[in-house]
């Protein structure tokens, strides 16, 4: 049944579908839950176009996040019965303004003022500056650090995607410090298919091969990892494959097998794909392997995806990584500073069905239990009712 307390709920984000990004699909995914739970929820977000689909309205009305947008906002949201919650989906970017938008910041105190219950997930903190950083970049994490003071100020209770972010966000809090975990479920809810995955692998040709998969954007620091340890995995064996799945695998396919024709025939990327399909196609790999900078950890959509679905995962581990991963034993580890380690683990276990099939089971079981979005829920729904 639900509570008096948790109706008028506001999430407030810098990105929602149908434009792409994590942030706007996990916010669509907790507004969906929330919804079935028994909350009353509202999103708000970019643009200039009013919709009211229930059960969930949706309004795109904070057009660039301007300071006249921020006052239409202001004035909309009045409209909306008390005590209205806000629940902010943060990370710098996608509030406009190249990351440096310390107006939303402030405006955010300014509804704390006037009574609003405003929660801040963090998803990202802020830049952090490098050696070989320029002027500008310093002065990009000189104002982020300033918008952390401001946001740390405006919010009644914080959350965070990876406990990791409390030692960028203590040092600027204002009195004594605590957040809230929230991990990040899988956008890629797990299909129910067999045939159709069987299916998917017959389309692709893959029938009979050992299918060494990555899911992604393959940008980046991430990209580059990838580059690094996916070609001698597939080229150690006579029958294996790589399947690329997400926006931009085809690039980075043709990229790297650019002058290696002898890799070119080892690699298939599909591109952009709706979640039933990249289901499917998850689930026709016989093993993942998803190198980050830094280690897994609970913010990484893609390998919540690999778990939701039950595929054996190699990834690496490093200095953000939850003590979780280690103690699960339910993903292949290697340390983020030696991809020849996770090359040679992967190595290993593609040829070890038994083991893939543990790993498999263990990924999911460990997804279900902490991870799934009815997790997420009770989470915040029980932080909400805790605070009222």
């Amino acid at each position: 049944m639900k509570s008096a307390n948790l109706d008028h709920l506001h999430l407030i984000t810098g990105e929602y579908p149908p434009t792409p990004g994590g942030i706007g699909d996990h916010t669509a995914r907790l507004a969906a839950g929330l919804v079935e739970s028994g909350c009353s929820v509202h999103v708000w977000t970019g643009g200039n176009v009013e919709e009211s689909d229930a059960p969930i309205p949706v309004h795109r009305i904070a057009g660039e996040w301007s300071a006249r947008d921020l006052s239409r906002l202001g004035l909309t949201l009045d409209q909306q019965p008390a005590p209205r919650r806000l629940f902010v989906q943060y990370a710098p970017n996608p509030f406009g303004r190249r990351g440096m938008n310390l107006g939303f910041c402030s405006w955010l105190l300014g509804r704390r003022r006037l009574g609003d219950d405003v929660r801040i997930l963090f998803h990202e903190v802020r830049y952090l500056v490098r050696p070989e950083d320029g002027a500008g970049r310093r002065f990009l994490a000189m104002i982020q650090r300033l918008m952390v003071r401001r946001l740390l100020r405006a919010a009644t209770c914080v959350y965070v995607t990876i406990p990791f972010w409390n030692e960028l966000l203590r040092p600027h809090a204002p009195g004594v410090f605590s957040s809230a975990w929230l991990p990040v479920p899988s956008s890629i809810p797990a299909v129910d298919d067999p045939r159709g995955v069987l299916d998917t692998r017959g389309a692709l040709g893959l029938e009979g091969r050992r299918i060494i998969g990555c899911f992604g954007t393959f940008q980046d620091v991430i990209g580059a990892m990838v580059a690094e340890c996916l070609p001698p995995l597939l080229l150690g064996g006579t029958n294996r494959i790589g399947l690329l799945i997400g926006r931009g695998s085809r690039e980075f396919a043709e990229a790297l097998s650019q002058g290696r024709p002898e890799l070119r025939e080892r690699l298939v990327a599909v591109g952009g794909l709706s979640p039933e399909d990249v289901s499917r196609h998850l689930q026709a790999c016989d093993l993942l392997v998803q190198p980050y900078p830094e280690g897994v950890c609970t913010k990484r959509s893609s390998v919540m995806a690999g778990l939701a679905n039950g595929v054996p995962i190699a990834t690496t581990i490093g200095r953000i990584s939850e003590p979780l991963w280690e103690m699960s034993n339910a993903l292949a580890l290697a340390s983020d500073e030696a991809l020849s380690e996770l090359v040679r683990k992967a190595d290993q276990l593609i040829d070890q069905p038994d083991e893939l099939r543990r790993l498999g089971g263990a990924g999911r079981d460990l997804y279900e239990r902490e991870f799934r979005l009815g997790r997420l829920v009770e989470r915040l729904t029980n932080s909400m009712l805790e605070s009222s």
